[in-house]
C-alpha cells in the first residue's frame, strides 16, 4: 500500500481590504488545504491568522490571478 506523496506545490495568496494581493508563501500538499496547513506549520504569522481556508478573515487563493480576479473583502 503506497502513501500518496505531497508532490504538488501550491502558492497561497489573499487580497486585502485595499484590493492589494499578498503572497503568503508556497508549500507542497495533496490538496490546496493541505498545503495551507503545511505553510501554517512553517510560518508563525500564517499559523496565527489562518482559519479554515482564510487568513485574517480573507479567502485564500491558489495563485495571484485568482486573488486579483476576486472582489476585495467587504470593508468593516
Amino acid at each position: 500500500m503506497a502513501t500518496p506523496s505531497r508532490a504538488t506545490r501550491y502558492e497561497v495568496w489573499s487580497r486585502d481590504d485595499n484590493g492589494e494581493v499578498e503572497k503568503h508563501g508556497a508549500a507542497f500538499g495533496l490538496t490546496f488545504e493541505d498545503a495551507c496547513k503545511h505553510l501554517a506549520s512553517e510560518s508563525i504569522d500564517f499559523w496565527t491568522h489562518f482559519d479554515k481556508g482564510r487568513y485574517r478573515g480573507r479567502p485564500l487563493f491558489h495563485d495571484r490571478e485568482q486573488a486579483l480576479a476576486a472582489s476585495p473583502p467587504a470593508s468593516k
